[in-house]
């Protein structure tokens, strides 16, 4: 039996997973990369609700193989969306995810690891 491919929530686990582990990229830069998701997260849903409530009609036929590219259609203009910084999404969660981040610092807390 072939393995079940990932779903996309399932791969943005797992790449989430491995960010958080890794060692080549500063807390300042993973903290970007997540923000940017989650922008990106947002667009997509904001994209699907627009393709649900007009008039009843996707982007496209939503009949076999119209849905998946539809799906891939609103994925990359979400990434793209986001990448953009148009709505500065991200930027404010970064800067506040930072500004959470110092302040439960050890330093800050007076805890010592």
């Amino acid at each position: 039996m072939p393995p079940t491919p990932a779903t996309p929530q399932s791969r943005s686990v797992q790449s989430l997973e491995k960010l958080a582990t890794s060692r080549s990229k500063s807390t300042d830069e993973k903290l970007a990369i997540v923000a940017q998701e989650f922008e990106q997260i947002i667009f997509r849903q904001m994209f699907r609700s627009i393709q649900k409530s007009s008039f009843g009609q996707g982007f496209f036929d939503e009949s076999g193989s119209h849905s998946q590219y539809s799906e891939i259609a609103l994925q990359q203009l979400s990434d793209t969306m986001a990448g953009t910084a148009s709505l500065g999404i991200a930027d404010s969660l970064h800067a506040q995810l930072l500004i959470d981040q110092a302040n439960a610092s050890p330093a800050h807390t007076g805890l010592k690891h």
